[in-house]
């Protein structure tokens, strides 16, 4: 059998800095060993740091607890300990007021009584800044973010959900801020508008240069968008660092489920005599059960490999079907393979990861 590449080592990380070894030009974000609650949910242990001007996104299930740790580091939900730093200034312990926060909620956050101009003009105008000044920088918004001028007269209730957005963003891009932060920004929009949005929300967040955290459900929304990834699950890190030494090396199932855009398949095995049986896979493991994983995209069609035979196809694309397999031994899987393979065929994941 050809061999599969095998992942068995676990992934960790090591902060970039703290704050008693910052870097001298000080540009870090770092969050030291937060822990915060809402009724009977807990966020816990979360450290980490980036470079300042960076994106994280951080990934998780709906529940895991990305919008208590986003609002925690906005300073909206209590800290029950730990600390934030910006460079070398502490964070958490200051006025929200004077945190210079940009933030665009889940639902849009627009005052329903302003139309659009005056939604994106509000933080200028309770600065006492003129109003022809006003009116020049609005326009320049309105234009920057293709806001068509007939919508600036509408209000909130008025608009679709991608206008909404586009507001919202250009309300706080019209502020003076140094963190931004983003909570589900994609969460209610339809597919076509969601791609669009992904690429002109990446363009934005990098036109703005500032420290960026966004909470993202969706593993391709992350990687598109972000520097760094953060995945959390009941409130607990799971796993921290860049996104590609994420997606190579996951650190458990939980992580590679959630950052494997088209799902995972496991199948059960043995170790024995430095060897996985039932499928002639040597490596370096203690004899004992374990699940071997791999994406559903992630494989290769070969002459010897894993046996699987075709139950189900669905189309993908033109070149591809997304389909359900039995293996030789019972298992069903699901996999990614070229149009016209024949429903009994072999195959061999081209990466795995071996967890107990």
């Amino acid at each position: 059998m050809c061999a599969l590449k095998l992942f068995n080592k676990n992934y960790s990380y090591q902060k970039e800095s703290n704050p008693e070894f910052v870097n001298e030009n000080d540009l870090v974000f770092i969050v030291n060993n937060l822990n915060t609650h809402k009724g009977d949910f807990y966020i816990k242990d979360i450290d980490f740091s980036i470079p300042k001007g960076r994106i994280l996104s951080i990934l998780g299930t709906s529940g895991s607890g990305k919008t208590i740790l986003l609002r925690s580091i906005a300073g909206l939900e209590k800290i029950d300990s730990g600390s934030i730093y910006n460079g070398r200034n502490r964070f958490d312990t200051l006025p929200i007021e004077e945190r210079k926060l940009g933030f665009v909620f889940q639902n849009c956050t627009l005052f329903p009584h302003y139309n659009v101009r005056k939604n994106i003009s509000f933080p200028l105008m309770v600065k006492g800044n003129k109003k022809e000044d006003i009116n020049i920088k609005v326009n320049e918004i309105l234009e920057e973010f293709s806001i068509d001028k007939i919508y600036s007269g509408f209000k909130p209730e008025q608009l679709s959900q991608g206008i909404k957005q586009l507001v919202a963003l250009g309300k706080e891009k019209i502020r003076e801020f140094e963190l931004f932060l983003m909570d589900e920004p994609f969460n209610y929009l339809d597919k076509n508008i969601h791609e669009v949005m992904r690429l002109f929300i990446k363009k934005v967040i990098e036109a703005i240069n500032k420290t960026t955290i966004i909470s993202l459900n969706d593993s391709m929304d992350a990687m598109f968008l972000s520097d760094y990834i953060m995945v959390i699950d009941d409130g607990k890190m799971l796993q921290f660092g860049r996104c590609l030494d994420v997606y190579d090396n996951p650190n458990n199932p939980i992580v590679l489920g959630l950052i494997s855009h088209l799902g995972i398949n496991k199948l059960n095995v043995t170790v024995k005599n430095r060897k996985i049986n039932p499928y002639d896979i040597i490596v370096d493991k203690k004899e004992g059960n374990y699940s071997l994983y791999f994406r559903t995209e992630e494989i290769v069609i070969v002459k010897k490999g894993i046996k699987a035979e075709i139950q189900k196809r669905f189309f993908y694309n033109s070149k591809k079907e997304l389909c359900e397999c039995k293996t030789e031994e019972g298992d069903l899987i699901q996999l990614l393979i070229p149009i016209k393979t024949e429903d009994a065929f072999q195959f061999i994941p081209k990466k795995s990861f071996l967890f107990e």
